[in-house]
């Protein structure tokens, strides 16, 4: 087996996060626009949903599995095995109970029409399991090449099925091509797979440690999807949900690419990390990650937030344009929250779950709270208000404790001149009027000079674009 470094890994990684973000938006802007506002927020609702219940069955297991697999490679096999044979029954049976209790559902989100939904979509949580093991595996062993191959599998198999099945059966078809997609990918896996010998491994061991990573992957995912169930339950309107459904779907860029690509490096790097006892390297680690995690979030952040109105009509038409003052809110939220997720993932690599753990319930319960007092009074933008809050207070919670714990974060310096360069390059786009067809095209121009920006005032040195060169012939070998 050949390990691919981190920096290979972070693009490697990196690209089937593009493609992942890329196929699931045009999955997305397809159904809104092919279903309408109404099947499009029953869409939403069911997807929420879906997320939640398949965190129920596979918990923290993924990065568990990434974490044992990394400090026990020779038994790597035996670890997924092992795993794979006691999650699939317990995620079937997390299934049945939910095929089963579908009406209940249906009652407390106050909407009868939602339980042959939610029937048809039960087998996505065992075959989601399987695929999530298998992430796992490929990540601790430091094979990013195959988890990005598996990755990709999904997200072409996942457009292509949703969008030929949706066209012949709507929303049945969507929930359809999820599975199809699943059951194709999991193919790939098996093939992927290190053959042998099945050993022993005290699953409880990891079984304990996979316990609070899920309590807190639950409880992030709820922070994260709360407030459509909310909305839908409190409001009773689809066409609302519809709407916020379009401003969740695109505020989630950032938690994809910080969760997506970084969470997938930083666990099994920092688990490595401490266990060779270097504390220097650890500190350097978690000082370059949250300063790249600035660096890709916050531009995004103010680039979407000060173009809502105009982003929302590109993506979705003029039918959406309720959706803007939404976004312009929630995209702070999102960006906060996967800012802390990264920051949760560096503690959870150190063998600390149970703090973020915590940290997320805590926030969780604020965000319910929360939420029945905003959502009544302010409709959709009382949803957005109460994540961005919660979103804040959990950044500031999780960065004192890294900072308790490792003594450092990002200096205060780097972090004014990244906001600087990113505001920039973002506040003229308010004052700029031009077709919406050319809003990409006005993004890819503030990117430039955002990194021109960051450039000159040496948050980005030349040695760090020599390092992504010589990266980048991996793939691009005329570079």
């Amino acid at each position: 087996m050949q390990k691919t470094s981190l920096l290979k890994g972070t693009f490697y990684i990196g690209i089937s996060q593009i493609i992942f973000i890329l196929s699931g938006y045009v999955i997305n802007f397809w159904l809104a626009r092919y279903l309408g506002p109404n099947n499009y927020g029953i869409y939403g609702v069911i997807i929420s949903f879906l997320n939640i219940i398949r965190l129920v069955s596979t918990g923290g297991f993924t990065q568990a599995v990434s974490k044992y697999c990394t400090e026990n490679e020779n038994l790597a096999h035996s670890i997924k095995t092992s795993i794979l044979r006691i999650l699939t029954p317990f995620s079937i049976f997390i299934a049945i109970i939910c095929y089963f209790f579908s009406p209940l559902i249906a009652i407390i989100l106050k909407d009868n029409k939602l339980i042959p939904f939610i029937r048809i979509s039960v087998p996505v949580i065992p075959l989601f399991t399987i695929y999530a093991i298998f992430q796992g595996y490929f990540n601790g062993l430091h094979l990013f090449n195959k988890q990005s191959y598996l990755s990709i599998t999904y997200s072409l198999l996942k457009l292509i099925f949703i969008i030929l099945l949706s066209t012949y059966f709507g929303l049945y078809g969507t929930i359809v091509g999820f599975i199809v997609a699943l059951i194709g990918t999991i193919l790939v896996g098996i093939l992927f797979s290190e053959k042998g010998k099945v050993d022993y491994f005290n699953s409880l061991k990891l079984i304990k440690f996979a316990l609070p990573i899920g309590i807190y992957s639950i409880a992030f995912l709820f922070l994260i999807n709360l407030n459509i169930l909310m909305v839908k339950s409190i409001l009773r309107e689809n066409i609302l949900t519809g709407y916020y459904n379009a401003s969740l779907t695109i505020s989630n860029i950032p938690i994809f690419i910080l969760s997506g690509v970084f969470g997938s490096i930083i666990l099994p790097s920092t688990s490595n990390s401490i266990k060779r006892k270097s504390m220097e390297k650890t500190k350097n680690l978690i000082n370059r990650w949250i300063k790249l995690s600035l660096i890709i979030s916050l531009p995004i952040l103010f680039l979407f937030s000060f173009t809502s109105s105009k982003l929302i009509n590109f993506l979705y038409s003029e039918q959406y344009s309720p959706s803007s003052k939404t976004l312009s809110i929630l995209i702070y939220g999102m960006v906060l929250l996967a800012i802390s997720d990264m920051l949760a993932t560096i503690l959870k690599g150190a063998g600390k779950p149970n703090i973020p753990m915590i940290i997320a319930l805590v926030s969780l319960i604020l965000n319910f709270i929360l939420n029945l007092y905003l959502i009544p009074n302010y409709q959709l933008i009382g949803a957005a208000i109460s994540t961005s809050f919660i979103g804040l207070l959990v950044v500031f919670l999780t960065s004192y404790i890294i900072y308790k714990e490792f003594k450092t974060l990002i200096s205060f310096k780097s972090f004014l001149k990244i906001i600087l360069a990113s505001l920039i390059t973002s506040v003229p786009l308010i004052f700029i009027t031009l077709p919406k067809y050319l809003l990409p095209i006005e993004y890819m121009f503030s990117i430039v000079i955002y990194f021109i920006v960051l450039y000159f005032i040496k948050e980005i040195t030349r040695e760090d674009i020599e390092k992504i060169r010589q990266t980048l012939i991996t793939f691009i070998p005329w570079l």
